[in-house]
């Protein structure tokens, strides 16, 4: 994994403005692949706390209920495809409501 940490403060004014999310941003890409599931458990317990002070989280994920757990918002993509973009409070059953039931396997990817 690679961290290129940007300071937003060193951005020109006009970059500042239109940043939407406000100073900090982590952005995390596939961060249970190749983990122990007790291992998956501790990131995305480190995830949140870091949410909880004030963090602005990109996640994507292909087992996306860790994620979905800590999330406010969700897109879902499906074969490349958008297959929800909202709130993941209206998300509901991922399986039925995007994928049409059924399927054990990974949903994904996932950007929260």
């Amino acid at each position: 994994m690679q961290v290129v940490p940007q300071r937003l403060d060193r951005l020109d004014q006009t970059t500042q403005q239109r940043w939407p999310f406000g100073a900090r941003l982590l952005i995390a890409d596939e961060l249970s692949l190749g983990l122990a599931p007790i291992v998956v458990d501790e990131v995305y317990r480190t995830l949140e706390q870091i949410r909880e002070a004030g963090t602005t989280l990109l996640i994507v994920e292909q087992h996306v209920h860790h994620a979905l757990a800590i999330a406010d918002d969700a897109i879902v993509l499906v074969k490349g495809e958008v297959a929800y973009s909202g709130p993941v409070s209206e998300l509901g059953d991922l399986q039925s409501r995007v994928l049409g039931g059924g399927g054990d396997g990974p949903v994904g990817p996932v950007g929260v």
